[in-house]
């Protein structure tokens, strides 16, 4: 984070989602999210999403807009 900003990330530049097997939306389901890429400005994920029983249900790849906003003094 750099110093004096909020260090929220911003938009999604892009994104895919590739499903595998079907999947139930009212059951348990597991997301694991890994950086592959972190610079400034910008960042790479790629995840997998996996039911109770362990399988692979769908696999995700993110491209995400970092952006360090200033962080305002509070109004007096």
């Amino acid at each position: 984070m750099v110093p004096g900003t909020s260090g929220q990330g911003g938009p999604s530049i892009d994104h895919a989602l590739w499903l595998h097997e079907p999947a139930r939306a009212d059951a348990w389901l597991r997301l694991d999210l890994e950086p592959w890429k972190a610079t400034p400005g910008r960042a790479l994920y790629r995840g997998v999403l996996r039911d109770e029983a362990g399988r692979l249900v769908a696999s995700l790849a993110q491209e995400h807009l970092l952006r360090a906003e200033p962080v305002m003094p509070p109004a007096s």
